[in-house]
């Protein structure tokens, strides 16, 4: 069957349509693979790379409307030099893609090595400082110093004579009216059988001596 110039020009437009499909159905293909790269990029994938393959896909979009608006008839040397021209573009994006998943995953392999090399680290020990001891309250003494002699009255007023433990004589001899203190004892009031004495914050009651 002879060729004809009809023939020829309606063979190389069934095979730029042909070609056409094949780039859209790569370019629906690299939109997949753009979409899953730039939630990669968003842990670190290289900025730059991410623009130069958008820009390829833009390249490749812009040529397939070109091809599509192109008048009927088209040579065949016209569409190989075309073809071979988008096909080493396509073949590039390809390899660019391919070395930005390598790098993506470079990135995560060594976010993983780094969180290993933290759990391998031993923890620093925590130093606790020991608490300092609370200061014992001094036990104040609840034996008296002194003994009960008695009570006597003095120009209608009741004194408690007193005396010091281990003396004797009446030198020794001390009254004391209710307010005054011997030592940490104070005072605070006489009654018929005892004397009640404050002695630091207890109060203490001493019995007189009976007759």
């Amino acid at each position: 069957m002879i060729s004809t110039p009809l023939n020829s020009s309606r063979l190389i437009r069934v095979a730029v349509v042909v070609w056409l499909t094949l780039i859209s159905v790569g370019l629906v293909a690299l939109a997949l693979s753009l979409t899953r790269l730039d939630a990669q990029r968003r842990q670190g994938a290289p900025d730059a790379q991410i623009a130069e393959l958008q820009t390829r896909a833009l390249e490749l979009e812009a040529f397939r409307a070109s091809v599509e608006a192109a008048p009927a008839t088209v040579t065949e040397s016209d569409f190989q030099l075309m073809r071979d021209h988008w096909q080493q573009q396509w073949d590039t994006l390809d390899q660019r893609q391919q070395d930005l998943a390598s790098a993506t995953d470079l990135i995560a392999l060594q976010s993983r090595l780094d969180a290993l090399v933290q759990q391998i680290n031993p923890a620093k020990p925590i130093v606790t400082k020991p608490r300092p001891r609370a200061a014992k309250p001094r036990a104040v003494s609840t034996a008296p110093t002194f003994q009960l002699l008695g009570m006597e009255l003095r120009g209608g007023e009741p004194f408690l004579a007193i005396q010091p433990n281990g003396t004797t004589g009446l030198a020794t001899v001390r009254l004391l009216q209710v307010g005054d203190a011997e030592g940490r004892w104070q005072l605070e009031a006489l009654e018929s059988r005892s004397a009640l004495f404050r002695n630091g914050q207890q109060m203490q009651r001493l019995p007189l001596p009976q007759e």
